[in-house]
């Protein structure tokens, strides 16, 4: 625990934020209970300890969530003219990462599922964005309609390839990357947005007029995570 609390955070100049620290601490957790002894709570343990070690977690600091506001995503958009990256067969990168924004806007998408999407989970006839239970962190089948705007983005850079959204780059690069692509557009440092931040944001959307929506779109089996979470404070 005092390791990771000192350990570096997403950016150099941070530390490690104390809900992911005690996210790392819950795992370790699981692994060291299956290892100690069985009893009412943990029936198939394997015994090899006498007893399985335990440390109080940090309390979590949890700010209210932040969503991206319809101005600084106006400006992405359109300053996506600038992008030269990712370099595709038959794809101009403007509208991959045109395509890429109005689908997490519009669907709330994890990142995950959003770069293993596949060019047959979209049933481009009827609007219908299926993702196999197996490939969700939930473990169950979504099943989403997808709007005339997101299908049109999509069709616009749909080719014969096994994943719609390739990224041939790292995770880190992508990053980067988008970073690079708001200074482009001048949106101060302080505004820029992330993939999980425009996910944050669809919900925040779906909550205003539907909450059992929102709740559903996010994959959450608890009011309390998406409400904590992912909706803005406003």
């Amino acid at each position: 625990r005092d390791v990771l609390m000192n350990s570096r955070g997403l950016k150099p100049h941070l530390r490690m934020a104390r809900t992911t620290v005690a996210s790392y601490l819950a795992r370790l957790q699981w692994f060291l209970d299956k290892a100690g002894p069985a009893g009412p709570r943990n029936r198939d343990a394997a015994g090899i300890l006498e007893s399985a070690p335990w440390v109080k977690p940090p309390k979590a600091e949890r700010k209210k969530p932040t969503v991206a506001s319809h101005d600084v995503l106006n400006k992405l958009y359109a300053g996506a003219v600038y992008a030269e990256r990712p370099r595709l067969e038959g794809v101009k990168p403007p509208a991959w990462w045109r395509a890429l924004l109005v689908l997490v806007f519009n669907t709330g998408l994890r990142r995950g599922n959003v770069f293993s999407l596949r060019t047959d989970d979209i049933d481009w006839q009827r609007g219908i964005l299926t993702i196999p239970a197996k490939r969700m962190k939930t473990s169950s089948e979504l099943c989403l309609p997808l709007n005339d705007t997101t299908m049109s983005h999509l069709r616009s850079i749909k080719r014969e390839r096994t994943l719609l959204l390739p990224w041939p780059h790292n995770e880190r690069y992508f990053h980067t990357y988008l970073h690079k692509l708001q200074d482009a557009c001048g949106i101060p440092r302080s505004e820029h947005v992330g993939l999980h931040q425009l996910r944050r944001t669809n919900i925040t959307e779906l909550w205003r007029v539907a909450p059992e929506a929102a709740r559903l779109v996010a994959g959450h089996s608890s009011y309390r995570t998406t409400v904590n979470h992912y909706v803005g404070a406003d």
